[in-house]
């Protein structure tokens, strides 16, 4: 708010008074005044020949600069409205249970989105950008990440990480003065041999063979792709590192078809 010089004359104005004057102002040219009641219980908005008034909200703002990260251990600029479209499309699988999961693998290669709903299958698409900083695999539900993408008109945004389940504060570049922090939800990470197979031929693998053994090709298929560790998991599942920065895989892998060279 202009002209507020300390927390002492700062304001709590109701959501729906500046969405009123938000609407109001689209048909009025020139500066909006604003002036205080004496009480300091109330508001008065002027624009042109149109005046909005509201009570004021009792009590202190929350302190919201706290939750929002100083640092970034990945830091990711996109084209905005590629990645709209993309979170849409992938995040129409994710409705059908509600939370509208959707995630996102980041890494050298650009963003990986993904969503899986039982029962209906699931989605997968890349969206190219410049990547600083470290690999991860970060979720959000996607009509809240839809918001915030939405609140900019430029080109590109700039999204930083902390971590998988730290918030993710989104800027558009060039336009540095609007905040969007979005919260990351908690999501098993993808299991299973149709997954794992994906992911192999991905870094390299060929496809697997109609009929041909599961661990037998999966033996084959480790090497090939780069696979740099495996560790176990319990319950005889193991989980193998891919890639230049190591995205983490699992997979269910029996212990005797484990190839003993890429032990951790």
């Amino acid at each position: 708010m202009d002209g507020v010089k300390s927390a002492s004359e700062a304001a709590i104005v109701p959501l729906k008074a500046l969405a009123e004057l938000g609407r109001v102002c689209k048909e009025e040219t020139g500066d909006v005044e604003l002036r205080f009641a004496s009480g300091r219980n109330q508001v008065f908005f002027r624009c042109g020949s149109s005046e909005v008034s509201s009570r004021l909200i009792d009590g202190q703002y929350p302190s919201y600069d706290q939750v929002i990260p100083r640092q970034a251990s990945t830091v990711v600029r996109a084209p905005r409205a590629d990645l709209v479209r993309t979170v849409r499309m992938v995040g129409v699988v994710s409705e059908a249970i509600g939370a509208r999961p959707v995630s996102l693998l980041i890494d050298a290669g650009g963003i990986r989105l993904l969503s899986q709903a039982p029962e209906i299958g699931e989605a997968e698409a890349e969206v190219e950008a410049d990547v600083e900083g470290e690999a991860v695999r970060i979720a959000f539900n996607s009509h809240f990440l839809l918001e915030a993408l939405s609140a900019y008109d430029v080109e590109r945004v700039e999204i930083r990480l902390t971590g998988p389940l730290a918030p993710a504060v989104i800027r558009g570049v060039g336009a540095e003065s609007c905040t969007c922090v979005v919260m990351a939800v908690r999501m098993a990470a993808p299991q299973g041999h149709a997954y794992a197979e994906r992911e192999l031929v991905r870094f390299g693998a060929r496809h697997r063979r109609p009929g041909e053994d599961g661990a037998a090709w999966l033996g084959e298929a480790l090497p090939a792709a780069g696979a740099r560790s495996i560790q176990h998991g319990g319950n005889h599942r193991y989980a193998f590192r891919l890639g230049v920065r190591g995205r983490l895989v699992a997979v269910g892998l029996a212990a005797e078809a484990y190839p003993k060279s890429l032990a951790a």
